[in-house]
Order: structure tokens, then C-alpha cells, then sequence
């Protein structure tokens, strides 16, 4: 419609501040035209007057000529007069017409330049008149838009135009000066867009408005923008109003005292029961607890070093109520001026959980200290019961070893039955000596005061000759026995006794598992740098849920009820107790109705320096024997 209506105004001429274009030849040129014109009609007129008025007489023709001669005279010289009058005023006229359009043209360059958009409207003769930058502002080009009234009005949203041209009258009819107002219009792209329309009357002689004149700003980004303000404003006002906590904004002056708040939340003022007003009239310190304030001035102050500190404070309510609030504190500025947003969360779920855990402490540790302090007094009733049991045992050790010594003098008392009933004597004080003497060891393990001598052993000859010197007992039992290894000789730090220890335990358990015909492997492996010391067997096995608790103390992988042999339950603990003095390891690999596998894995590390030495292992004497009786006395024969 708009191209359409441009084509039909095609010839329509519109002018604004402008001039016809007068097109003057030289001032001088004119001048003489005028003047030769003159000089031409005053001459021919004196020489008509001359002949009409010439006589006869001579002295009357002298008269006449000389008159016709003066009136030449005048006509010439007043030519020269007016040859220069019209040439100065010709020259005067050419320099205001030069003025006049270069103020015209600096007119209309300021106006086609100007960031407005600049339009006139002619109420007389309904024309109008839109410049260049007003046509960019509404995306038209010059050949497609032509602006008329009706145009115009067009343009308008149907929801602007009817209150605006209620408003304009009403300043028209004020003698208002001018009138500004933003409102929609249609641009070239087919969409409205906001502008701000500014509109200045100009009124004739009656003081009736003859002429709009004024400027329009496309606003559209700034008015989008101040939606977006104005939403994420309502969503901010609904997020601070309704969260759950409670948010203050203060002054924060520069020495660090806070000054009275600026904004609060709704939340804030349900929770301490205060009007808004009456919140806005106070400070920090007048919600503060009173022993609280001297500690929260000072936990203030250091916001003057950091934007941001959380601390603990006490809020009391308008009716006295004190409520623990966890304070978040952050400082920034704000339109030039310090503030501090300060948000408070109720704490007092969580200081009333703290208390009860607190309690449930103190229970606990006063529960523990009775624990400890009655471990404390087990370990010592076993280390002193152990040790009342073993002063009676080896009394009748030392009864037997004295009958036994007496045996060869007489033949009466050389009978099988009396050495029968003596061996199982023996064996039942060798298996109680074997359980004191655990019981003492776990004891020292507990208490500290189990001590690892190390010294450089050669841990292939101690496996070797402990394993060696059981093998025909177990032989007896109608189980082989092997014995394997990679190396002849491996020094390492290690206490020979413990290792013996843990050899004749591991050897023990696993003939106790093994039934004749079986097999009992001992291997000694070397790796990058430890030793792997393997005692395996073909017995019963181990279920797979009882091989964790194997190692724990007084834990046995059979019921009390189910056992094939007897057992305290203590061996493998000091075994994995010994294994870990010596920083070492101990697995156990063990199928049902396959067999079990030990495996020891010890550093291979030696004892450097002056003060080491290598101490040789050398074979059993009579007291090692002994050890192996004891280790072996739950095998009954």
C-alpha cells in the first residue's frame, strides 16, 4: 500500500526550509543592462521633446539645443549614478542570496544528520514532511515511502493513536510548547517497534497552531530492555521476598560500623515480628543479642579486608525470643554507596542436633573410657592368670621330668601303663603351657611390650630346618611332606624365634586339617625384593565366608560344637601379629575339599650399617624340640 501510494505522489513536490533556486548573472552585467535601458529611454525621450518643441528663432534653437545638451548631460551622469547604485545593491542582494542558501544547506545537512529523526506537519494544508533519518528510523527507504497524513495515521498502533491525538490536542488547545510521549509504530518490517515521539506547535498571528514540528527515537532496544528489567526485577523482589531465609541490606559506612537497613525480605520480618518500617528505623546491632554485639562489630570489621564472611549470631525477636542464626555476610557498592547483604539462616535445628551429638559424645567417650579401662583390667587379669597357671604347670612339668628320670631304677615301675597315663600328662601341660603362653603373647602384643629382635638371618635355613625337624612327626600321621625352594640362601632382617613361631603354627593347622595320605607343601619363593614363604596342604579347606575372620582373635573357622580339633582360636592371630612386626603380609587361599594355602610375604630388606651382622641358623638343640612338642600338643597320636 505505502509503494503504491509513493508512485501516485511521485510528482507531489514537498519543500521544507528551502528556497527556489534563483539562478543571477553577474551583478555587473545587470547593472549595465538597467542602465544602458535607462540611458536609451531618457535620451530618446529629450530628442522627442527636443524636435517637438524646436523653433525657428536662432536665438530659441540656442536656448533649445543648449537645454537638449543639459538633459543629455543629466540623463548620462545619473545613468553613471545609477549603474553604480544598481551594481552595489545587485552585489549586496547576490551576497545575502549566497548566505541565505549555504544556511539552507547547513540547515539541511544538520537536519539529514541529526540522530532524530526530525518530521513537519502542516495542519492548513494536512501536508507533511519526514526527513532521511526519520524514514531509516522506521525502515522505509525514499523510494517506497512518501509520508501524507493519512500515511501517517496508519502507521500508529491502533491502541497509541486514539490516546495520542487525545493528548496533543489537549496540549494544542493548553498552548502547551511542547509534548513528548512514547508509543508503537509500524516499521518497514512489518512489526512495531516502540519510539519516542517528541512534538513542538508552532502558532500563527491569531495564536491558532499552523504547523507540528519534532523529532522521533527508535527506543524499541531500550524499551525491551527495561521489560527484561522490569521482569527479572519482579522475579528478583519475588525470590527475595519469599526465600526462605532472612535478608537484610545496610549501610556499611567506612569504619566499619553498619548503619541502618536499607531493604528487608517479608521473611525477615515474620520471623522477628517486626513491621517493615519499624526494620527499616534499625540497625544490625539493635537485632543483635547484647552479648553478641562486641563480638559481631568486630566480626563485621574484617568486611572492610574481604568481600565475604560467614559467622554465628544471635537475633533476638520483637518479643524477646533469641533464635541462632548462621550470618553470610557480602560487601559491594551499590549506586556509590557501601552496603552489606547480609543473609540469615535458622540454626537452631542444627544447634540442637550439634548439642544431642554432642551428648551422644560424651556418652560415647565415657562408654569408651569404660571400655578401655576394662580391656585394660582383662589384659591384666589374663597376663596375671596366665602367669598363676603357668608357675603350677611347670611345677608338674618338673614332677614328671623327675619321675621320668626315676623310671630306669626299678623294673616295677617301668610298666606301659604308667608311661602311657605320664604321656598324656606331658601332652595335657605341653597344651596348657601352649594356651598360657599364647595368652601371654597376645597380651604383650596388646600392651606394647611384644619386642622383634632383628638381626641378618638367612630365612631359607630357618624355614628349612623347622620344617625338617616336624617332618617325621607328621610323617607318622601318614602325611607327606615336601619341602621346595628357588634359592639356596636369602639374608634378610628378620627375628629367627617369630619365624619359628609362625612356621610351627602354620605347620600345626595344617596337619590338624589334613587327613592321612594327604600332602603339606613348604615353599620359599624369591621376588623383586621380598620373600614369599608358602605352607599349603590338601585338607578340608576353609569355607569362603570364614576365611576373613580367620585372623581375628579367638575366632575359629568351625563351630564349638563341629570341631574335629581342639584350638583356642589365638594361633593365627599372633601368626598375622608376628607377620606384621616384620612389616610383612599373610594371605589365605583356600577351597572346600581342595585344600588351604598360606601364603607369608616378608620384606627382603637387610639390617645395613656398623652395627649389622649376620647371625648363621644353626640346628635344633633339645629346647627347640621342646617347642615343636608344644606347638604340636593339640595333635593328639
Amino acid at each position: 500500500m505505502l509503494k503504491n501510494v509513493a508512485k501516485e505522489n511521485n510528482e507531489r513536490k514537498i519543500r521544507f526550509l528551502n528556497f527556489n533556486d534563483l539562478v543571477f548573472p553577474a551583478e555587473k552585467i545587470i547593472a549595465l543592462k538597467i542602465t544602458f535601458a535607462y540611458i536609451f529611454f531618457g535620451l530618446l525621450w529629450v530628442l522627442l521633446k527636443g524636435m517637438f518643441f524646436w523653433g525657428t528663432d536662432l536665438e530659441i534653437q540656442q536656448i533649445q539645443y543648449l537645454h537638449t545638451l543639459a538633459s543629455v548631460l543629466s540623463v548620462l551622469g545619473t545613468g553613471m549614478i545609477l549603474f553604480f547604485l544598481l551594481r552595489r545593491e545587485l552585489h549586496l542582494l547576490s551576497k545575502l542570496k549566497n548566505m541565505v542558501t549555504l544556511r539552507t544547506q547547513q540547515g539541511e545537512i544538520i537536519i539529514e544528520n541529526l540522530t532524530d529523526g526530525l518530521w513537519q506537519y502542516d495542519l492548513n494544508t494536512h501536508e507533511a514532511y519526514i526527513s532521511s533519518k526519520c524514514k531509516e528510523s522506521i525502515r522505509y527507504n525514499n523510494q517506497e515511502f512518501l509520508c501524507t497524513s493519512e500515511i501517517a495515521r496508519s502507521l500508529f498502533h491502533p491502541d497509541d493513536y486514539m490516546w495520542f491525538q487525545k493528548e496533543l490536542s489537549e496540549c494544542l488547545q493548553k498552548n502547551l510548547p511542547s509534548y513528548e510521549t512514547e508509543l508503537r509504530i509500524k516499521t518497514g518490517a512489518d512489526n512495531y517497534q516502540w519510539f519516542m515521539v517528541r512534538v513542538q506547535a508552532l502558532y500563527d498571528q491569531q495564536g491558532l497552531p499552523a504547523k507540528l514540528i519534532g523529532t522521533i527515537i527508535n527506543i524499541n532496544i531500550r524499551k525491551l530492555a527495561e521489560e527484561a528489567i522490569t521482569k527479572n526485577e519482579k522475579k528478583f523482589r519475588k525470590l527475595f521476598h519469599n526465600a526462605n531465609d532472612l535478608i537484610f541490606l545496610y549501610q556499611f559506612p567506612e569504619d566499619g560500623t553498619p548503619g541502618k537497613y536499607i531493604e528487608v525480605n517479608d521473611i525477615a520480618c515474620q520471623r522477628l515480628g517486626y513491621h517493615r518500617n519499624e526494620l527499616l528505623a534499625m540497625t544490625p546491632s539493635d537485632l543483635t543479642s547484647p552479648n553478641q554485639v562486641p563480638e559481631g562489630l568486630e566480626t563485621l570489621k574484617k568486611l572492610l579486608h574481604h568481600d565475604h564472611i560467614t559467622f554465628e549470631t544471635v537475633l533476638v525477636t520483637k518479643y524477646g525470643q533469641q533464635i541462632p542464626y548462621e550470618n553470610s555476610a557480602h560487601f559491594f557498592t551499590l549506586n556509590g554507596e557501601r552496603v552489606v547483604l547480609s543473609i540469615s539462616r535458622d540454626i537452631t535445628e542444627r544447634k540442637r542436633a550439634e548439642a544431642q551429638l554432642k551428648n551422644i559424645m560424651n556418652q560415647n567417650q565415657k562408654l569408651l573410657k569404660e571400655t578401655l579401662e576394662y580391656d585394660a583390667l582383662k589384659t591384666e587379669f589374663f597376663s596375671n592368670i596366665s602367669h598363676e597357671f603357668k608357675t603350677p604347670l611347670n611345677v608338674i612339668l618338673g614332677a614328671l621330668q623327675l619321675i621320668y628320670t626315676k623310671q630306669g631304677n626299678g623294673p616295677d615301675q617301668n610298666c606301659m601303663g604308667i608311661s602311657r597315663d605320664l604321656n598324656i600328662i606331658k601332652q595335657n601341660c605341653f597344651r596348657l603351657l601352649r594356651l598360657i603362653n599364647n595368652l601371654i603373647d597376645i597380651t604383650r602384643v596388646d600392651t606394647g611390650f611384644m619386642k622383634v629382635q632383628f638381626e641378618n638371618q638367612n630365612i631359607v635355613a630357618i624355614v628349612e630346618d623347622i620344617t625338617l625337624s616336624v617332618a617325621e612327626f607328621i610323617e607318622i600321621k601318614g602325611i607327606t611332606l615336601e619341602f621346595d625352594t628357588d634359592m639356596e640362601e636369602k639374608i634378610i632382617a628378620c627375628d629367627a624365634d617369630k619365624i619359628e613361631r609362625i612356621m610351627l603354627n602354620l605347620l600345626s593347622n595344617a596337619v590338624k586339617h589334613t587327613q592321612p595320605g594327604g600332602r603339606i607343601m613348604v615353599n620359599i619363593l624369591a621376588q623383586e625384593r621380598d620373600v614369599q614363604i608358602t605352607v599349603a596342604d590338601t585338607g578340608r579347606g576353609i569355607p569362603i565366608d570364614k576365611q576373613k575372620i580367620i585372623f581375628e582373635r579367638f575366632r575359629q573357622a568351625n563351630p564349638l560344637l563341629n570341631r574335629t580339633h581342639e584350638g583356642s582360636g589365638i594361633g593365627l592371630s599372633l601368626v598375622k601379629s608376628f607377620v606384621e612386626m616384620h612389616k610383612g603380609k599373610i594371605l589365605v587361599d583356600s577351597k572346600e575339599g581342595i585344600g588351604s594355602q598360606f601364603i607369608v610375604t616378608l620384606p627382603g630388606d637387610s639390617i645395613q650399617g656398623e652395627t649389622a651382622s649376620t647371625t648363621m641358623h644353626t640346628d635344633f638343640d633339645s629346647s627347640k624340640v621342646e617347642k615343636i612338642r608344644i606347638e604340636f600338643s593339640d595333635i593328639y597320636s
